[in-house]
């Protein structure tokens, strides 16, 4: 009886031994899994960040595009009204410029 509660015991351990074994084993696959899983999640959130990053970039550069064109715009059109506005002065200095040039130097011909 002793002998076959030896050779139980020993059965039980081994048993045990290949019990702990595969529980190991398992422990890893899933830690592996786990980490691959987590690998992939974060390069996805890295994707869709620098997605996102781009598209902002890109909705900003338009709205800047469009703010630009506005302001061009209104700068041709005040440039406009004060060259009409001033457009018809600008014989009447030209003429004064002329006689005043030519009464500080003079009339030459050369």
């Amino acid at each position: 009886m002793p002998d076959d509660l030896m050779s139980k015991i020993k059965d039980t351990e081994s048993e045990a031994k290949r019990v702990i074994e595969e529980a190991r084993k398992e422990a890893r696959r899933i830690i592996s899994e786990a980490r691959a899983k987590a690998e992939k999640m974060l390069e996805e959130a890295n994707q869709r960040a620098r997605s996102e990053y781009r598209e902002a970039i890109n909705r900003i550069e338009k709205e800047a595009e469009i703010a630009s064109q506005k302001i061009v715009e209104k700068s041709v059109a005040e440039s406009r009204k004060f060259i009409d506005k001033h457009r018809s002065i600008v014989p009447e200095i030209a003429v004064w410029l002329t006689e005043e040039v030519m009464a500080k130097y003079g009339h030459s011909r050369a």
